[in-house]
């Protein structure tokens, strides 16, 4: 008796036909709510952490990739996706911390690099083209932007002090969880993606935040239960919650339109 076909091999082989598919990584789904609806989602994905949606977006293949929280994590949800779709055009965004003195929240940070805190790890150097055509449309946003260099570390740096000797240490002028990993991947799978890396700032120098990840399952999901026990322990920290979200508002008021435009706006054409 004939077998009969595996959908998901069919779905696999249609997918590897797509001339132009382009993905946007983010860590959180709560960076991405400002764009997510704009996608037409046909399938949703989920592999351990991983979530993948894929769908049209503007009449373009498109998949919202959500990697989870820090490089661990980054790198592998990003190995995934490469594996599994014929991505050619990557978008890794976000938020981000600043490091420099006058930087606010919402301000757009173009890495000139992006390099790891790790030692012996080199850094990457973006792509000279695709970032001054990222910062022209930032421009034409009235978005602010900042080419500095970017650095990935495994533990969020959320008072002032931490990020000031991180900034002697680095040179860098931003810092996120994931980035550099994300291109690390890249790199690694051998592929010929167009990346390009582009994070909007939640908290300034100044700024000193709540770490906040204890509070989120692996998926980005609340956890009401944690939370509480923090609060009881600590209850300043309903105090430090509002702002911080006050800043996120901030940071996606500038990463939804640029997204939008790069998809729309035909930033992924040659």
């Amino acid at each position: 008796m004939p077998r009969r076909p595996d959908p998901s091999q069919s779905r696999s082989r249609q997918l590897r036909i797509l001339s132009e598919l382009l993905a946007i990584a983010v860590a959180l789904q709560h960076e991405a709510v400002g764009f997510l609806p704009k996608l037409s989602v046909r399938a949703e994905t989920r592999f351990k952490q991983v979530r993948v949606w894929e769908g049209q977006w503007g009449g373009k293949d498109c998949l919202i990739l959500c990697t989870g929280m820090g490089p661990g994590l980054a790198y592998r949800a990003t190995r995934y996706a490469l594996q599994e779709f014929p991505i050619s055009h990557l978008l890794s965004t976000g938020y981000c911390g600043g490091l420099k003195a006058g930087w606010r929240a919402g301000d757009a940070v173009l890495p000139s690099a992006v390099q790891s805190s790790l030692p012996d790890e080199a850094p990457f150097p973006s792509d000279p083209a695709l970032s001054d055509r990222a910062e022209k449309l930032l421009q034409n946003l009235n978005i602010p932007v900042h080419r500095e260099s970017l650095v990935t570390v495994s533990k969020p740096a959320l008072k002032t002090q931490e990020k000031e000797e991180l900034a002697a240490k680095s040179g860098a002028g931003a810092v996120d969880m994931e980035s550099y990993s994300i291109l690390r991947a890249v790199q690694e799978s051998g592929k010929k993606i167009a990346s390009l890396t582009v994070r909007f700032v939640v908290d300034a120098l100044e700024d000193e935040l709540a770490d906040t990840r204890p509070f989120f399952t692996p998926e980005q999901g609340l956890r009401p239960l944690a939370l509480m026990g923090e609060v009881l322990r600590r209850p300043k920290i309903l105090l430090e919650l509002p702002g911080l979200e006050q800043k996120a508002a901030r940071a996606r008021a500038s990463l939804t339109p640029f997204v939008s435009a790069w998809i729309e706006g035909g930033m992924t054409n040659a």
